[in-house]
């Protein structure tokens, strides 16, 4: 899985507090495509769609949900100040977490 699958939601889960988290994985380094921080963006966009759509409503009901992105290299600068800048437009928390291969 890539973010460059747009329209998928990698992961759900809910975290100790009830939380729902849906994590995005990326394992490209950053910059091997032309085309990430746009896949990035809809990626992030069909996660928010999710969010409030009524069928996550049915599902999890008030649920305060969450997105990460897991990637496998550090993000640049201007990926998170892009996820900021989407989460702040969005009212939405979402982050990054890097793991090694």
């Amino acid at each position: 899985m890539t973010v460059s699958d747009t329209f998928r939601i990698d992961i759900i889960a809910s975290d100790p507090d009830g939380k729902i988290v849906l994590a995005m994985c990326e394992p490209r380094k950053w910059g091997s495509s032309t085309c990430m921080e746009e896949e990035l963006i809809e990626k992030i966009q069909t996660y928010i769609a999710f969010i409030r759509n009524e069928g996550y409503k049915k599902e999890y009901g008030d649920a305060e949900a969450s997105i990460v992105l897991i990637a496998n290299y550090e993000p640049p600068e201007n990926i998170k100040e892009l996820i900021d800048k989407i989460a702040i437009s969005e009212n939405i928390e979402i982050s990054h977490k890097v793991i090694p291969t």
